[in-house]
């Protein structure tokens, strides 16, 4: 009889270590999952968003050349969308847009060739209702030009090359959107 409850003392200890186990490594990829959520823009941290209003978008400030479409985006009103094709913060603002309907303004999305593969990047662009389609020529997070963003999704609204407002979804910059869409049409 003894080695009988030994036996099964010992394979619940088994069962009990195979448990913790399966718990730990749920946990860590929960923190993992986590982490990559708030560095893709998943989730959105306190920091002030980048670029800050009043910034000026100048494409020669990052010392490489931009694709000619890019330089669109400096003269007049228009909306630029800085994502990663892999990004949760991302697909949503992508499916935000989509639902808004027909903006205003043109619309330009700029993905980054450097953290996806630019054939992913370049599909991933052409899936944006009206928007024309911009691959950056830097990683996204190091581009002076659009003021080092600090998370993705970043959405600008931009007049002339000037910040008018910012953020990391549609409702961020559109209160402004409506307003400069006003001062156009009186």
């Amino acid at each position: 009889m003894g080695a009988g409850i030994v036996s099964v003392l010992a394979a619940v200890a088994v069962l009990l270590a195979i448990l913790l186990v399966i718990d730990l490594s749920l946990t860590a990829g929960i923190v993992v999952k986590l982490r990559i959520l708030n560095t893709a823009g998943g989730l959105v941290s306190a920091a002030a968003v980048q670029p800050p209003v009043g910034h000026i978008v100048d494409l020669s400030a990052d010392g490489v050349a931009w694709p000619a479409a890019a330089h669109e985006m400096t003269g007049g009103d228009c909306i630029v969308v800085l994502v990663f094709s892999h990004c949760p913060g991302c697909q949503r603002l992508h499916h935000e847009m989509d639902a808004f309907g027909n903006l205003p303004f043109p619309l330009f999305v700029i993905g980054d060739p450097f953290t996806d593969a630019p054939q992913e990047v370049d599909r991933y662009l052409a899936t944006w209702r009206g928007a024309i389609p911009v691959p950056a020529p830097a990683s996204l997070f190091t581009l002076k030009s659009m003021g080092e963003p600090n998370e993705m999704p970043t959405i600008m609204l931009l007049r002339d090359g000037l910040v008018v407002a910012s953020g990391h979804n549609l409702r961020d910059v559109s209160e402004a959107m409506f307003r400069v869409n006003d001062r156009i049409a009186h």
